[in-house]
């Protein structure tokens, strides 16, 4: 029953796609890439949903699913989701930039830590461990 609502609900937003994909153009159908990404990973949803139902199995993680939020972006009233996810991308770099300099922090302060303390004997509980000169 979940598989048979799942499809019909699927077939909506296709026909939706179609009419936008229609509604813009063929010429145009490159230059707007959010509705190209809807495309893709709607057909996607659709053939793991045909697939879902030949088997008669729901044991199977369907991992497809995941794309269902990329629906969310495009929605008019979920314009403030758009603007989000966008700002989220537009600053990847600088995240980047700071995770870079982070690993070079932490590594540099590693590698201070290893030869300050490689000689030094530790004694926890009944065991010993005695760095990297044992």
């Amino acid at each position: 029953v979940t598989g048979g609502v799942e499809l019909f609900l699927l077939t909506i937003m296709l026909l939706d796609v179609i009419l936008q994909l229609l509604y813009i153009g063929p010429q145009n159908i490159m230059s707007n890439k959010i509705l190209l990404l809807n495309s893709v990973a709607l057909v996607l949803l659709y053939v793991d949903a045909i697939v879902a139902m030949a088997r008669h199995e729901d044991s199977h993680p369907r991992v497809i699913r995941a794309l269902r939020p990329l629906f969310l972006i495009e929605n008019w009233l979920m314009k403030t989701v758009h603007n989000v996810i966008k700002q989220v991308f537009e600053s990847l770099k600088a995240i980047s930039d700071v995770l870079v300099l982070l690993f070079f922090v932490v590594a540099v302060f590693a590698i201070f830590g290893f030869y300050f303390f490689a000689g030094v004997d530790y004694h926890v509980g009944n065991y010993m461990y005695a760095g990297a000169n044992a």
